[in-house]
């Protein structure tokens, strides 16, 4: 999982994590997938990952989380986790409603919608250099 320690929203939302990716792909070159904390944080990897010669998925793969609509217009596609939104909220209010205490852990799981940022497993290089 990347994150790169931004707060969330707002133009710094693509553009730290936009700067300090290709510093992430130089310290770790054996890395195959990247799972970032936000659709901002893997569409700023997308960027610099197209700026490096590194290519997704055949490379890199990357997901971001959230499905947010900017994952559908990009190329390649961006993979993105799904949160539960609707099965969160009706949760909360029974666990309010409950006599639980708030006491209960719950788990709900999220949905991988895949896309064309994801690829095959494979092994990776000691290099991440794209092809020129």
């Amino acid at each position: 999982v990347w994150d790169c320690k931004t707060s969330r929203g707002g133009p710094e939302s693509f553009r730290t994590p936009y700067r300090k990716f290709p510093f992430f792909l130089r310290a770790h070159p054996e890395v195959t997938a990247v799972l970032a904390v936000s659709d901002s944080g893997a569409l700023a990897a997308l960027k610099a990952c197209a700026e490096a010669r590194v290519r997704v998925p055949q490379q890199l793969s990357v997901i971001g989380m959230d499905d947010e609509p900017a994952c559908q217009l990009v190329f390649p596609s961006l993979s993105s986790l799904r949160q539960p939104y609707e099965e969160i909220a009706r949760k909360a209010i029974e666990l309010l409603f409950s006599h639980s205490g708030g006491r209960e852990r719950v788990r709900l799981a999220p949905v991988l919608v895949a896309r064309e940022s994801i690829g095959k497993a494979r092994p990776r290089s000691k290099t991440m250099r794209g092809k020129r």
